[in-house]
């Protein structure tokens, strides 16, 4: 037993051992930011050194975030290391080799086989050759493709047609759906239709003529996205499916196409005619405003068999490849992977990736290069094994701040744990506090000697008081708002600090690498990945309805944008010849602040909403409806929130929209629709009132009227409003709230003592008061309960409507509310948290139980008989269609 033991405990030292020879943590371990906000990434570093480590090693934090080691050093481009190879990419161990290989591929495996060279320093390729043989027949997908170098970028893609054609592809167009006829005439009418890789296609349409017309005709087609474009011509004599090929026109990945047709002259115009359908429109009439989905189609070729071909320059560039010299390639990765050291071997790669099921042959290899000034061939093929690259560093500082290891999600001390191969590195406890998030900065790209206009987002709940620029070359700044100018003298590449400082003294930082390079040089590459961002907001926004699309539009100024980008280039490649010329050419561009793209990053349907009593403004409803309040001020607040509880049933669909900015997602512009509904039938007056809000814009006109801070609008028994606005308010505390006059609302006031009666009147009055106290705390606790508790259990508003949603797309996936609430309880969630999201989601009541007081009180009153008319408020027009007596 005791020789066991020594045995294991031998083990358990040795073991460590091996796991210290592959890294080692310095004395001063490591160094983390103590306060992050929710989610917030962990930044910071951890002071280590590795030897032979494998790049695929992983980093975790104990719960389910990684990051490999190869990932990690690519965002840490100061860390000095070496690598075997020198790439630090995979190396491949070649097993047996031989002059010929065959092996079968099912549809979408691969296999990688490769050259060797051993022994001595490369001095270059001179020749490279291999004979491949496929049995694969006609497809409709890609057969064969070749990636040399094994890099994810194909030399050699099957490219042959067979010149028959696949089914025909009418994109988003419905068959079903169409019922109307548009006459062909010289405006272009354009489906978008989604293809996947071909050697060549075939567009058409289903045309029909018009009644007493028809006979010859000649029509014009294209095919084009923002890449490619090509035409053919189709000369018409009867009705029916009618066609025409592109000349040169093959497709290399799956993307989406615009397919128009039109009448050439205006000898041809209304001939014929061609179905459209408006069922959740892609397509065109004119120009993109117009969206209808046409019966226009789009035919791929199929790949004709590969049979036998010798892959070598001259096939290369008859495959139209990217390469016509393989052998610098080659020479270019003997350089970069092993620097040229062939002394343990160099591999080059070769993978084969199949679209179709067959046998492959390879045979007649030839590999010619100069090693140590002599000449030598290889004419073997290896089967190749994976294996990942291994690093080697002293003590560094290794940052984690873009390995995204999440902070808790819960406000408080929490407890941060970094594993590397689950051996534990080191634990630190930190805090989630209330402290400000720097999200973004823009821009990253500038141009020296240039006074650069930098603004940093920064998401916070208070005020930022103090704003510090560190922009690494050795200058600094302190701000009060969130905008700088600097300038750097040189080119090259920045770190850029931000600290921010907020009023309740809590710190945030965050690290920019600024790219610098010369006006000139810079203006290009922004104008085309401007051109590229505007091209795709444009696409995600015609995804939208009409009213968000207007929203986004006036939001970014597209127009605006578009002739900007167009004059900024024109100048650019016409008048601009000066330094001071491209400077405001760049001044310009950096102005335009276009986003990379927009997206939807939060959309909460069908909501329950609460009118609380700290949104309610007696002043407004004064204003507008007439009334005093200013005796019992307190006591109408809560009367306007019973009213609401009793009188109207209010839910909202709400949809956050953000841009992205450099990868950053900035929440930019919110979407409310409110359905208002009366619980009764109601004789008599009461308004929507909403805070204005800033760029608040409606779907409709509602007749709304202004008044102080508040916009107000007269509804009726059923109401569905819709607006939009940029400012960050969401469902749970919208600015809203829905009153009627202050004459409508009931209160209860009691007067004081009256001399002379008697003390049982007097005692009976004071029980009744007694008895209404309790029902007005009653109800102030009601009220209190809705907001106040709510707040409790969810400080941070973001986890309320996250959960809300999960609990929508759960039910929606079929998923029980027993199975939610244990998915929830798995997850951390608390058993009244849950409880009360779930009815919340439902409709059901969340607080305490409501009593109808207004109700009851109503009952009782006896109501004055209606004159003919009221008295309106002023500058108030009635809505069109409101038969109410005014």
């Amino acid at each position: 037993m005791k020789v066991r033991g020594i045995l294991v405990l031998f083990l358990i030292v040795f073991s460590m051992t091996l796991v210290y020879a592959e890294h080692d943590v310095g004395n001063l371990s490591h160094l983390l930011t103590q306060e992050y906000g929710p989610g917030e990434s962990i930044t910071g570093w951890v002071n280590i050194s590795f030897d032979n480590e494998e790049v695929s090693s992983i980093f975790d934090n104990g719960r389910d975030n990684t990051i490999t080691l190869r990932d990690l050093l690519e965002k840490n481009t100061d860390y000095e290391k070496t690598c075997i190879p020198k790439s630090c990419l995979s190396n491949y161990d070649a097993n047996v080799g031989s002059q010929t290989q065959a092996f079968d591929l099912n549809a979408g495996e691969e296999q990688v086989f490769g050259l060797k060279i051993s022994g001595g320093i490369v001095d270059s390729i001179s020749g490279f050759s291999i004979d491949v043989s496929s049995n694969v027949a006609e497809s409709n997908k890609i057969p064969l493709a070749i990636d040399i170098l094994n890099n994810k970028e194909f030399e050699w893609i099957a490219y042959n047609g067979s010149g028959n054609f696949q089914d025909k592809y009418y994109g988003y167009y419905e068959e079903n759906q169409a019922t109307n006829y548009a006459n062909l005439v010289e405006t272009e009418y354009c489906s978008k239709i989604k293809l996947s890789p071909s050697p060549g296609i075939k567009i058409g349409a289903e045309i029909s003529e018009i009644s007493g017309q028809g006979g010859n005709a000649d029509f014009r087609m294209i095919i084009e996205n923002d890449d490619s474009r090509g035409s053919c011509d189709i000369d018409v004599t009867s009705e029916g499916s009618q066609s025409c090929i592109p000349s040169n026109f093959a497709i290399t990945t799956t993307e989406y196409f615009y397919v128009c047709i039109w009448a050439k002259d205006s000898e041809d115009q209304n001939k014929y005619k061609i179905k459209y359908e408006e069922y959740e429109p892609r397509g065109y009439s004119g120009n993109e405003e117009n969206k209808y989905d046409f019966a226009i189609f789009v035919q791929p070729e199929k790949y004709n068999a590969v049979e036998n071909f010798t892959l070598d320059n001259d096939e290369l560039d008859a495959a139209d490849s990217y390469t016509t010299n393989i052998e610098r390639e080659i020479e270019d990765y003997l350089y970069n992977t092993y620097g040229n050291n062939c002394s343990n071997d160099c591999v080059i790669p070769i993978r084969f990736i199949s679209g179709e099921s067959q046998q492959i042959q390879l045979s007649n290899i030839g590999l010619s290069y100069e090693k140590s000034g002599i000449s030598q061939t290889n004419d073997n093929l290896y089967e190749l094994e994976e294996v990942p690259a291994k690093v080697s560093s002293d003590f560094q500082k290794l940052f984690l701040d873009e390995a995204e290891f999440p902070a808790s999600e819960n406000y408080g001390k929490f407890t941060f744990k970094l594993y590397l191969n689950n051996y534990k590195l080191f634990q630190e406890e930190l805090n989630t506090t209330h402290i400000p998030i720097i999200t973004a900065v823009t821009p990253i790209t500038t141009a020296s000697a240039y006074p650069t206009k930098f603004k940093v987002f920064v998401s916070s709940s208070t005020n930022i008081t103090k704003y510090e620029w560190d922009f690494g070359d050795d200058d600094t700044e302190s701000t009060t708002t969130n905008k700088v100018t600097h300038t750097y003298n040189s080119t090259g590449n920045y770190y850029l600090i931000v600290n921010v400082t907020d009023s309740n003294q809590k710190k945030s930082s965050k690290t920019f690498n600024i790219s610098v390079g010369s006006a000139e040089g810079i203006i290009e590459d922004i104008i085309a990945k401007d051109k590229l961002s505007l091209s795709k907001i444009k696409s995600q926004i015609n995804n939208f309805s009409l009213f968000y699309k207007e929203s986004l539009n006036g939001i970014l100024n597209i127009s605006f944008i578009e002739q900007e980008l167009i004059r900024l280039e024109t100048e650019y490649n016409t008048t601009a010849d000066s330094e001071e010329d491209f400077r405001e050419i760049l001044t310009n561009l950096l102005d335009l602040e276009i986003p990379e793209s927009i997206a939807k990053t939060i959309t909460a349907p069908n909501i329950f909403f609460n009118v609380v009593k700290e949104q309610i403004d007696l002043g407004a409803i004064e204003a507008i409806a007439g009334g005093d309040s200013s005796e019992y001020e307190s006591e109408y607040k809560e009367a306007v929130v019973a009213w609401n509880s009793n009188s109207t049933e209010i839910k909202v669909d709400f949809t956050e929209i953000s841009f992205v900015y450099d990868g950053v997602v900035q929440p930019m512009i919110r979407f409310f629709e409110l359905d208002i509904n009366e619980l009764g039938s109601l004789d008599y007056d009461y308004y929507l009132f909403l805070k204005k809000l800033e760029d608040l814009k409606f779907d409709y006109d509602y007749s709304e009227q202004e008044e102080g801070d508040y916009i107000y609008i007269l509804l009726s028994s059923t109401n569905t409003i819709g607006f939009s606005t940029t400012e960050e308010v969401d469902f749970t505390n919208l600015p809203a709230f829905i009153s009627p006059a202050i004459s409508e609302l009931q209160i209860i006031k009691i007067d004081p003592d009256v001399p002379g009666t008697s003390k049982w009147i007097f005692f009976g009055l004071a029980m009744a008061l007694l008895f209404i106290v309790a029902l007005i705390t009653y109800l102030i606790l009601q009220a209190w309960y809705k907001k106040r508790y709510e707040n409790y259990l969810f400080k941070n508003r973001n986890n309320l409507y996250n959960l809300i949603i999960y609990i929508e797309t759960s039910k929606k996936r079929g998923l029980s509310e027993d199975e939610i609430r244990s998915k929830l309880k798995k997850a951390g969630w608390g058993g009244e948290q849950i409880r009360y999201v779930m009815r919340k989601h439902s409709g059901q009541r969340t607080g305490m139980f409501e009593i109808p007081i207004l109700k009851i009180f109503s009952s009782f009153k006896k109501r004055e008989p209606q004159p003919l008319g009221r008295i309106l408020p002023p500058g108030f027009r009635p809505r069109p269609g409101d038969n109410r007596r005014f």
